[in-house]
């Protein structure tokens, strides 16, 4: 029946879909509009049906006045978080509703970088530094850091280009909590994608604000359809096959594998319709199908269907996603009973002060309704210290045992002051949700989903860290919320307590006070000949901005052609696709063309660099997050509901 219904659903569902309902720019410059209860209720017995197709909405919630433009009620929710299709691979998230090619995945979501993860955690674990017996350090460090598998490098995000992530540290990575998080990986399904995109309305503090590097900077991710996502079916990220591979999972077929599938099963196809097989029995062609079949190699034996018969299947809708039903997609009637609405916040500008981004309310929730789950991700503490880093150029940095605070992310997670362990929750939105002590409208209980595991209350904390996610609290409406509103909870007295001791003892920084977006200076500086990259000896009467500096873009070939020695007669090519720090030394009389010194493992010069090959990033640890006085406080878990054996230090 779900294979059905998915082909019906690629062959006769217009690609203008309902999907694409996220906000294109937001602004501060908002009017709130609520809703009459009684009418709104009205409204939401078509919820009830799942009607999807005749839904009514409801007028205006919020209206942007700057861009006149408006964000209408969702009724039903669009996005859901529920067993994935994967055996064994916990959760998953559906789409509720079609999705075009090209539109927006539900509501924008955070991102938050993680700094040099290798530098400040492992080189300074003792099973590292000093092993007892021999260990294989990829599988020792996926099994004892558990959090990382929930990680995106820089380059995984294809941001790199865009926004020079890769150059905030020396080495980073980023959580995505929503669909970053949330989603799995099929290879050769690759249904999703997700792009940096910048908050209309919200301005980055200046380096030297109080609120500066507290909360994250780097914009926001939109996540987009790589494909058309027919209603009811899952959603998968682009992992990458080394994922699998890294891993030792070597009987799982790859994208490659699922290609070879495709082919075999067209040609295979072909034949047997052809009028020289045609008329053969099903029981022959069932036979010539096994005899291929034997002759591949196992991946590709395992992503092709064993009976003859659902070769036509294949056809439709590619071996990759055959693979996967019928459960990769469900009905609406499971999703509402056994999922939980995953697009029930939508950032925007926080009506708080130093609220950076805060997370609303795009529909009506009422009192005791689930605003979202909130799985986690087990954490030791420990694991988000950041040490001294000695540096020179941009050679590996020499680590100190001189502790100088704590990731970003330990912002972002929940915990309690007797306990060394840390929740990092894993939700659309959930990390824009603010503090308010006085008008708290939502907070945290324990879920009672067959997903949450209530068994581990009783594990003590060694042991709770060697659990894989299998936690989940719930956020729920302790009032009415309505379109609009902002949502918050109180993040605990510790929290207050440390936030206060920070305000008190905060002074002015005397870095420079403006902050310099190497991001925006790259779209203000118009890529023409009319405008020239200053030599290093130029910049020391013009300097750029501190925390800005000029890059290249260039191909990976000069890294093969260094071999260990400085080279001075390397001369750039069309082959370009990494953005390497660089210092200009030279440019021709036409300010065209640019030599400089590259800096790659070992620095070297590079000739005729043309001018729309460089570009800005950032200084390393030159923004905001990078402060070592930055405020750092995990959000608070009531201790009424914080089982009482997992406190304690580790």
């Amino acid at each position: 029946m779900a294979l059905l219904q998915l082909l019906l659903s690629l062959s006769l569902w217009s690609m203008k879909g309902n999907g694409g309902y996220g906000y294109d720019k937001i602004s501060s410059n908002f009017s709130y509009v609520r809703y009459d209860k009684v009418e709104y209720l009205k409204y939401n017995d078509v919820h009830a049906s799942f009607g999807y197709t005749k839904m009514k909405q409801l007028d205006v919630a919020v209206m942007d006045k700057v861009l006149n433009r408006s964000l209408r009620d969702p009724i039903g929710c669009r996005i859901y978080l529920a067993e994935s299709s994967i055996p064994e691979s916990g959760l998953g998230l559906f789409s509720a509703v079609n999705i075009s090619k090209g539109d927006t995945i539900g509501y924008d979501d955070a991102l938050v970088l993680f700094f040099d993860f290798t530098y400040n955690v492992v080189t300074h674990d003792e099973n590292v530094l000093k092993p007892s017996q021999n260990i294989n350090l990829k599988d020792y460090i996926r099994e004892e850091y558990r959090f990382i598998d929930y990680f995106w490098l820089g380059v995984g995000l294809n941001l790199q280009l865009d926004i020079g992530i890769n150059n905030e540290a020396y080495h980073v990575s980023a959580s995505l909590p929503g669909l970053g998080a949330a989603t799995n990986n099929a290879p050769g399904v690759k249904s999703s994608q997700p792009y940096l995109t910048q908050m209309i309305g919200y301005k980055v503090p200046n380096y030297s604000d109080l609120e500066a590097g507290a909360s994250n900077e780097f914009g926001i991710i939109r996540w987009r359809a790589n494909e058309a996502i027919p209603r009811g079916m899952e959603i998968f990220s682009p992992y990458g096959d080394a994922y699998f591979t890294e891993r030792g999972m070597d009987t799982i077929p790859l994208s490659n594998d699922f290609v070879t599938a495709d082919v075999m099963s067209s040609k295979f196809y072909s034949l047997i319709t052809s009028p020289k097989y045609k008329n053969f029995s099903q029981e022959k062609k069932q036979i010539m199908w096994e005899k291929i079949l034997n002759s591949s190699n196992k991946k590709v034996q395992a992503a092709l269907p064993i009976n003859v018969t659902y070769l036509e299947d294949v056809l439709n809708i590619g071996s990759a996603l055959f693979s996967l039903m019928p459960d990769v997609v469900r009905s609406p009637e499971w999703l509402e009973e056994n999922g939980f609405c995953m697009d029930n916040i939508i950032p925007r500008p926080s009506k708080l002060l130093y609220g950076g981004v805060g997370a609303f309310s795009p529909r009506f929730i009422t009192t005791n309704s689930i605003i979202t789950p909130v799985p986690l991700i087990i954490i030791d503490k420990s694991h988000l210290l950041m040490y001294e880093f000695l540096m020179k150029n941009y050679t590996a940095p020499k680590v100190t045992n001189k502790m100088t605070g704590f990731q970003l992310l330990l912002n972002y997670c929940f915990g309690h002051v007797d306990s060394s362990l840390l929740f990092l929750p894993y939700s659309s939105g959930i990390y824009f949700i603010n503090h308010s002590s006085q008008k708290p409208n939502a907070k945290l209980r324990w879920s009672k989903h067959k997903f949450h595991k209530s068994s581990w209350f009783v594990l003590p904390p060694k042991d709770l860290l060697k659990k894989k996610t299998r936690l989940m609290l719930e956020l729920i409406a302790t009032q009415d919320i309505y379109p609009g509103d902002e949502i918050y909870i109180d993040y605990g007295k510790d929290w207050e307590q440390a936030w206060n001791t920070y305000l008190s003892n905060w002074k002015q920084s005397s870095q420079p006070q403006t902050y310099n977006d190497s991001l925006k200076l790259i779209d203000d500086v118009p890529v023409t000949k009319d405008y020239v990259a200053l030599t290093k000896m130029e910049q020391k009467t013009t300097p750029y901005p501190h925390n800005v500096r000029t890059a290249c873009v260039i191909g990976d070939k000069y890294e093969k052609a260094i071999q260990g020695k400085i080279k001075l007669n390397l001369y750039w090519d069309s082959s370009e696709s990494f953005m390497i720090p660089c210092d200009i030394l030279e440019r021709d009389f036409t300010n065209t063309k640019y030599v400089a010194l590259v800096h790659l493992k070992v620095s070297v010069v590079i000739h005729d660099i043309p001018h729309t090959s460089v570009k800005f990033i950032s200084r390393l640890y030159t923004s905001n997050q990078a402060k070592n006085n930055g405020f750092r406080h995990s959000i608070g878990i009531p201790d009424e509901i914080f089982p009482s054996q997992w406190k304690g230090v580790l």
